[in-house]
């Protein structure tokens, strides 16, 4: 049975304020205020950091579920010590900051 096309993922909510500290974020003037809440905005909203993404249409539920890994990702940098990435880094060979240029 082929699956009927839904149409776009739903657009996550935002606050003008949001946009603002996105904005600023992106230009690299944020105050420390707009850099938590766009923070936060990616973490929470956009995401689905602290949803469930569960939803009955196994093909939302896996796109969902892609969103919050980002979420996932972000929060367990954030978290986790730099010594901890150190050791990671010196144990497993992988590469942890920036690729070089040619």
């Amino acid at each position: 049975m082929a699956r009927e096309p839904k149409g776009p993922p739903r657009v996550a909510d935002y606050e003008t304020e949001d946009v603002h500290a996105l904005k600023a974020l992106s230009r690299g003037d944020a105050s420390a205020e707009q850099q938590r809440r766009a923070l936060n905005w990616i973490i929470s909203r956009a995401s689905m950091g602290y949803e469930d993404t569960f939803v009955p249409d196994p093909y939302e539920s896996a796109f969902n579920q892609g969103r919050r890994s980002v979420a996932l990702q972000t929060v367990k940098l954030i978290n986790l010590p730099v010594e901890a990435v150190n050791l990671l880094r010196e144990q497993h060979g992988r590469r942890t900051g920036p690729r070089e240029q040619p």
